[in-house]
């Protein structure tokens, strides 16, 4: 059995994070597999170095890490990103600053279209938002991802937030957020989502078969 320490992600873990999205997050989530999207092209853009300094600028934003792993680098081997999102928030959940690689800018309009004319404010003023969830496959099944945004939720619930929101692109995400008490709000079927008549996602022929827009109330 691994030894594995949970605590809330620093900046001091920013590269470790990065690193470990890139040697398990790009090659194994649903929808950066069925795009194709390179290493390559996720270093060549800012896209995720902004995310991983928002989640950790949040302090909601949790690492799972392996104490008895000597290569400090590989040491962090889960993440879960959480940030804060306000009543008044007027931007794209996803919006990034810099330019978008072809292969990624069809994953952040779906993301948007799942949002798009959702009330997800009703009497609070903010909402713990979670974004990547990721452990590394070879600690699959160990129920590290469920402890992470466990201890996620627990920071939400100390910073006020009084509901959390997510979008949860495969079946094993959606099964660990469905576990820990998350509705569904909102669905898009992969085989269905056609923007301007084309199928974007048509080579995602596996078990991931839709996008869910999931909420959990913290009170």
């Amino acid at each position: 059995m691994a030894n594995i320490k949970y605590r809330r992600a620093s900046t001091k873990d920013s590269l470790n994070i990065i690193e470990l999205l890139k040697r398990s997050f790009v090659k194994e989530e649903p929808l950066n597999r069925c795009m194709g999207v390179t290493l390559d092209e996720f270093s060549e853009y800012s896209y995720m170095e902004n995310m991983v300094t928002r989640a950790i600028n949040s302090k909601l934003s949790i690492v799972a890490i392996d104490k008895d792993l000597k290569k400090s680098h590989k040491r962090i081997i889960g993440v879960k990103m959480a940030w804060i999102i306000k009543r008044d928030h007027n931007e794209s959940l996803l919006s990034n600053n810099g330019q978008l690689c072809s292969t990624l800018q069809p994953i952040i309009n779906l993301h948007n279209e799942i949002y798009k004319d959702m009330n997800l404010f009703h009497t609070e003023d903010k909402i713990l938002y979670f974004f990547a969830l990721n452990v590394d496959s070879s600690y699959a099944g160990m129920g590290i991802g469920t402890q992470l945004t466990g201890k996620s939720l627990d920071l939400g619930r100390k910073a006020g937030c009084r509901t959390a929101i997510v979008t949860a692109t495969g079946l094993s995400s959606q099964r660990i957020y469905h576990k820990l008490g998350f509705n569904l709000l909102k669905e898009i079927v992969y085989s269905e989502y056609k923007p301007e008549g084309k199928q974007v996602f048509s080579y995602l022929q596996d078990i991931n078969t839709s996008c869910q827009l999931l909420s959990k109330n913290l009170i």
